[in-house]
């Protein structure tokens, strides 16, 4: 039943995958949209494949995809009218131009003024505050709404504590996403089925990762949303929440927000290549932690068998160390009293050694299942950030083109009274400068100034996107050293930890049968219960 189970989810996440992710669309929105239809909304168990399908039906009707409409709408009637008829000589030659001026095009640099971010306390401390989900409480549900689970948040260096549920986390990175632009934030990994206490501890522990991780970004810790999460109370955290849902989304690079007020504004060959080169990371990426994470599983049901195998040794020396005892004590036999003492010194050591094999079950459990379980939703959270960076992208190239074809037609046709500019202007350059490919190139950027200005605006925003972008994957990989290497020191040290408890079991062993006196003399012999095994 399990196994089935597994395999019905796998195929909800598949479908899932093929008809948000890989079709683009808004997977935080999709995830906001499931949990406004149900409180557990989230876990992907409690819908019926029937009803994830209807689900993502509704979604993707109600949020087109960003770019559809331009693509569905048909040119205006004047743009037609007004086209140019070219020659093919002239058509050879406009082909040219485009593709010289879109090559010239990728080297754009830029430094801007912007919003800048409040100096607050956790910015200004010497060191960066460590924060805790240090417990939960959980909260009866009434008739119409459902028990849920309130998470204790500390930060003890500044003597802060606040109580925050699930959708608030959920929220926090919503907005976080929504107003930081270009804030590749980590993953938020959670499960809504908390009727067991290890899956309440599993929550503790990631949501507790997602807050480590957030504050090591200079943007989140300057964050006066962030520090209210932190430390007001419930109440005065949902009326914030409801105030801060009507701030619109920032569409001007004027309103983004920055550290210092200013920010860059790049294109270069090099972020380009870096950002191209990421869509490979991220399809291998994914494809190889899902890998891991299969092994580990598999690794995991290995020592399970291993430990499972020796409780059965146990077990049986056991039994057989009760029979031989009774003997011994009825009969007064002490050639039989040293076999039940060999048996009973058996039964100890594989109900030892069982013990230790399951600690190291659940060390690959905790250090390597679940930590590729995370790095894939890390992966999965670059995609989501490189799927928005990659739509304006699209929108940018695809109006330069437009612009730049509509310019070099309007040039060879030669009639300066449809290029948008004064006869005041064009008799200043005209005079101003001499040579003709020089005039040409400065009347290219003066003319149509309405389109040249939609598009500059579209330009800055894909510059300050991809310069973003390349900024925030050294963060994220600068960390994800420090990660790996803090994770599998750990699961070292257990494992080790663990060898050094076996080989210690062994070395016992040994002298136990090497010297007969050092057999146990406790007649209590350590049965394994159903669970253990």
């Amino acid at each position: 039943m399990q196994d089935e189970a597994d395999r019905l989810r796998e195929q909800k996440q598949r479908y899932l995958c093929e008809e948000i992710l890989d079709k683009e669309y808004d997977a935080n929105g999709f995830q906001e949209y499931i949990l406004s239809m149900k409180e557990d909304g989230a876990n992907i168990d409690v819908w019926s494949f029937a009803e994830l399908k209807d689900l993502v039906s509704r979604f993707q009707k109600m949020n087109p995809k960003q770019g559809s409409e331009e693509k569905a709408a048909p040119p205006p009637e004047e743009e037609k009218r007004d086209e140019p008829v070219l020659r093919v000589d002239q058509k050879a030659r406009l082909a040219q131009n485009i593709q010289l001026r879109e090559q010239a095009a990728f080297e754009f640099f830029k430094e801007v003024e912007c919003k800048a971010l409040d100096q607050v306390l956790l910015e200004s401390s010497d060191e960066i505050p460590v924060i805790e989900v240090t417990g939960y409480e959980k909260k009866a549900g009434g008739f119409f709404s459902s028990g849920y689970i309130l998470y204790t948040v500390e930060t003890k260096s500044l003597q802060w504590a606040a109580k925050r549920k699930i959708a608030d986390f959920v929220w926090l990175r919503s907005f976080l996403r929504k107003h930081h632009l270009g804030l590749l934030l980590p993953p938020l990994v959670y499960t809504h089925e908390v009727s067991e206490n290890k899956k309440i501890l599993k929550n503790i522990r990631y949501l507790e990762l997602f807050l480590q991780r957030c504050i090591l970004s200079s943007s989140v810790r300057r964050s006066q949303v962030f520090i209210d999460f932190l430390n007001i109370d419930e109440q005065s955290w949902a009326e914030k929440k409801k105030a801060l849902d009507k701030l619109p989304e920032p569409k001007r690079i004027e309103d983004y927000y920055s550290a210092t007020g200013k920010m860059i504004l790049s294109i270069s060959h090099v972020n380009f290549a870096f950002n191209e080169n990421i869509r490979l990371y991220i399809t291998e990426g994914d494809m190889v932690y899902k890998k891991l994470k299969r092994l580990s599983k598999q690794l995991v049901n290995d020592f399970q068998a291993l430990s499972g195998t020796y409780f059965w040794f146990a077990e049986t020396y056991g039994q057989l160390a009760e029979n031989v005892m009774l003997f011994a004590s009825q009969t007064k036999c002490e050639e039989a009293e040293t076999t039940g003492r060999i048996f009973a010194t058996l039964n100890n050591f594989f109900y030892e050694l069982a013990e230790t094999y399951q600690k190291n079950m659940a060390a690959i459990h905790e250090f390597m299942r679940l930590f590729y379980k995370y790095s894939s939703m890390e992966i999965a959270a670059v995609r989501e950030e490189n799927i928005k960076r990659r739509e304006i992208e699209d929108s940018y190239l695809r109006d330069r083109t437009r612009v730049y074809t509509k310019k070099e037609k309007l040039l060879m046709e030669g009639d300066p009274s449809r290029w948008d500019i004064p006869r005041s202007e064009l008799d200043r350059v005209n005079a101003e400068i001499p040579g003709a490919q020089e005039r040409q190139e400065a009347i290219f950027h003066m003319m149509l100034p309405r389109d040249t200005g939609n598009l500059n605006q579209i330009r800055e925003r894909c510059a300050y996107h991809n310069e973003r972008f390349f900024v925030e994957l050294r963060r994220m990989f600068e960390y994800k050293n420090s990660f790996y290497a803090r994770n599998f020191a750990l699961l070292i040290k257990a494992i080790s930890r663990n060898d050094l408890t076996v080989q210690a079991l062994w070395a016992n062993l040994y002298k136990n049968f090497t010297d007969p006196e050092g057999l146990t003399t406790d007649r209590h012999l350590k049965i394994p219960n159903k669970n253990t095994k």
